[in-house]
C-alpha cells in the first residue's frame, strides 16, 4: 500500500487473467478491494474437504499450489457481482497471496516474513501450527468430535493445507498478537513508521455489512470496534481494537468454536473491554 506495488483499485482480469474461467467473466471485474472486503463474489470454500486433503501430499512449490487453488474457487459460480455484497470465503485471500507471489516473485510465506513480521519485530511469528503441533513446545490445538475435545496430532495436518496460507496459517504468541493488534488502534491516530494514518483508516473502513480490509467493525456501547475472530478447527483466536482510546485485545483458546471457545472467548472480550472502555470492575 505504501510504495504503490499493488493498487486497490487493480482487477483480477489486470493482474492474474490466466487464472480466469470463461464461464464466469464476472470475476475479472474483481478488485484488490473487493477480495479484501470479502465483496468479490467468491463464496464458501473452493473445495470440499476430501479435494483439500490432497493438498497435504502435494510436493510441488506452494505457489503453483495457489494458482491451482486460486484458479479452482474462481471456476466456481459467484454469490453476486463483484462489490454487489459481502460474502465471506477465505478464497478471496488465497487469490490475494496468488497476486502477491505473482508480482513479487516470492512465496507468501516469505513475504509475511519480510514485510511484516521482521518489521513489527513479530519475533515470534510462524507457519503452521506452533511448535510444529508439539505439545512439549507448544499449546497444541483440539478437534471436537462426539463431543469430546481431542488434541491433534504433531505433523503438517495439526493445522490447515500450506496451500490456503494467505487465509489463516500464521501463528504468534499472544504478547505478539497483542503488538500487532496495538499497531492498528494507535496507528489511526500517530504514525508508527510503518503505515501512514491514512492506510490505518483504511484498512479500518467499513466497505459494506461490516466489512473493512481484513478487520470487521462494529460499535459497542458507544465506542466504534475493529476486530478480527477466525479458526482453523484445532485453535480459535480474537483481536479486538478501539482506536480512539488505543485499546488492544487479543484472546485465544486452542479449542473450537464448536466447542464452545466462541462463547468463552467473548465473555473474556466483553470483560476487558468494559474494564478498559468504561472503567467497570470485572473481578
Amino acid at each position: 500500500l505504501e510504495r504503490d506495488r499493488l493498487q486497490l483499485s487493480w482487477s483480477l482480469k489486470q493482474l492474474v487473467p490466466d487464472l480466469l474461467v470463461s464461464t464466469y467473466p464476472s470475476y475479472g471485474d474483481a478488485t484488490i478491494h473487493d477480495l479484501l472486503s470479502h465483496h468479490s463474489g467468491l463464496g464458501g470454500n473452493p473445495l470440499d474437504d476430501a479435494d483439500l486433503e490432497a493438498f497435504y501430499e502435494d510436493a510441488r512449490l506452494l505457489p503453483e499450489q495457489r494458482r491451482i487453488l486460486a484458479r479452482l474457487a474462481l471456476g466456481r459460480a459467484p454469490s453476486a457481482a463483484p462489490g454487489e455484497k459481502f460474502t465471506y470465503a477465505n478464497a478471496n485471500y488465497v487469490v490475494i497471496g496468488v497476486i502477491l507471489e505473482q508480482l513479487e516473485k516470492q512465496s507468501w510465506e516469505h513475504l509475511v516474513t519480510a514485510e511484516v513480521l521482521v518489521p513489527l519485530q513479530l519475533e515470534s511469528g510462524g507457519f503452521g501450527a506452533p511448535g510444529a503441533g508439539d505439545s512439549a513446545r507448544a499449546p497444541v490445538g483440539h478437534e471436537f468430535t462426539n463431543e469430546v475435545l481431542i488434541p491433534v496430532k504433531a505433523g503438517p495436518r495439526a493445522d490447515s493445507p500450506a496451500v490456503v496460507g494467505p487465509s489463516g496459517t500464521l501463528h504468534m504468541n499472544m504478547q505478539d498478537l497483542a503488538r500487532f493488534a496495538y499497531h492498528h488502534a494507535a496507528g489511526e491516530l500517530e504514525s508508527d513508521g510503518y503505515l501512514s494514518t491514512q492506510t490505518y483508516r483504511l484498512l479500518h473502513t467499513n466497505r459494506g455489512e461490516d466489512a473493512a480490509l481484513g478487520w470487521f467493525t462494529q460499535q459497542w456501547r458507544g465506542h466504534r470496534l475493529i476486530k478480527s475472530t477466525g479458526s482453523n478447527g484445532y485453535w480459535y483466536a480474537i483481536v479486538v481494537a478501539q482506536p480512539e482510546k488505543r485499546v488492544a485485545i487479543a484472546v485465544a483458546s486452542n479449542a473450537t468454536p464448536e466447542a464452545g471457545a466462541t462463547l468463552a472467548v467473548g465473555e473474556l472480550v466483553s470483560a476487558l473491554l468494559r474494564a478498559t472502555l468504561l472503567g467497570e470492575c470485572i473481578y
